[in-house]
């Protein structure tokens, strides 16, 4: 008997240890509300997209035919949201050029401070690991130092939020002109958007036959794509003056150039490099979408033409100005008993 008190008092733990615990009622609330998160941004991305095309149809309905529509809504969008994007941009990266002498300052510094190598790997070894170490202590002050002025890099990154009503209202168009869904489209997931969100008609309501005959010139079907594919090679000459005519030369080799042994270059320089080459791919994006409607190709050429509009506006409301701190160069003194 007392060996099976014994055998079952062995059990008993074991058999507590396989009784599940009963779930927290929070984590029961989360586990239902996590499915629905998608459904709601879905919803709420189609909703914008059902409101851009009402607000384009509305704007049609006034008395504007639709060649000169669509080229008002891209004008809106310019002036309400990348405009204003663009501002602050500009205002970042020229306070972070006035900080330029002061970066160069700490550069010099930790130069003074770090040690030449003198290792056995030679003199070209031990440069390239001195010039490296200096580099990632000049990486570190700099991000202080913007950090500090509040003009950190990710804030550069603000223009890629305009691509948000570039979005919606493409797609707002496409629904208009009736076209099936495209790359965009799946990408975002709006072409499941109808069963997830009971807020979203039908594509076949935003449908407005008027396109049809709305275009002008060439394109008058404005539902159809462009058969001379006119509008969407304006639409990369405008890209590509946009992104590769700001590009010096030096820049433009330094890009395309794949020895990357001439010039030493920290991690955040080759990620820079990386997503700068990226970038010149980007006006052969229009290209791959010819077969969009006109409508739509109508919009994005109106759109990259006034990047230059905003250029010059830029340029005289943010005005270049010199840095505060000026960049004087140390001369080593010529007498020995003077360098202390």
């Amino acid at each position: 008997m007392s060996s099976f008190h014994r055998s079952s008092a062995r059990l008993v733990p074991l058999a507590r240890a396989s009784v599940q615990q009963p779930l927290h009622p929070h984590a029961i609330t989360s586990l239902r509300i996590q499915p629905s998160k998608r459904s709601f941004h879905l919803g709420a991305v189609g909703d914008a997209v059902v409101f851009t095309a009402d607000a384009i149809s509305a704007i049609h309905n006034a008395g504007l035919p639709w060649y000169l529509s669509i080229p008002l809504v891209a004008v809106g969008v310019n002036f309400s949201f990348r405009l204003p994007v663009q501002y602050y941009t500009r205002r970042v990266v020229m306070r972070r050029r006035e900080l330029t002498p002061l970066v160069s300052a700490w550069s010099s510094r930790h130069a003074a401070s770090v040690p030449r190598g003198q290792g056995a790997s030679g003199e070209k070894q031990g440069e390239r690991l001195w010039r490296l170490r200096v580099a990632g202590l000049t990486e570190k002050s700099r991000k202080r130092i913007y950090k500090t002025w509040g003009v950190q890099r990710w804030k550069t990154l603000a223009p890629f939020l305009s691509m948000a009503p570039f979005v919606i209202v493409s797609e707002a168009l496409r629904r208009l002109c009736g076209a099936p869904m495209g790359f965009i489209s799946h990408s975002l997931g709006l072409a499941s958007a109808d069963k997830v969100s009971a807020t979203l008609p039908e594509a076949s309501r935003l449908f407005d036959a008027g396109l049809t005959q709305g275009g002008c010139l060439w394109f008058a079907d404005l539902t159809a794509m462009d058969p001379f594919y006119a509008l969407p090679l304006a639409s990369s000459a405008l890209l590509a003056r946009t992104s590769w005519g700001r590009l010096s030369r030096d820049q433009l080799r330094a890009l395309l150039s794949l020895d990357g042994s001439k010039t030493l270059s920290t991690p955040m320089a080759r990620i820079q490099t990386g997503i700068g080459r990226a970038l010149l791919l980007i006006p052969v994006a229009p290209m791959l979408f010819a077969d969009l409607p006109s409508a739509i190709f109508l919009y994005w050429t109106t759109t990259f033409a006034l990047n230059e509009v905003n250029e010059a506006i830029l340029e005289r409301i943010v005005t270049k100005r010199d840095p505060k701190l000026s960049m004087v160069k140390r001369t080593p003194p010529a007498l020995p008993y003077l360098r202390g």
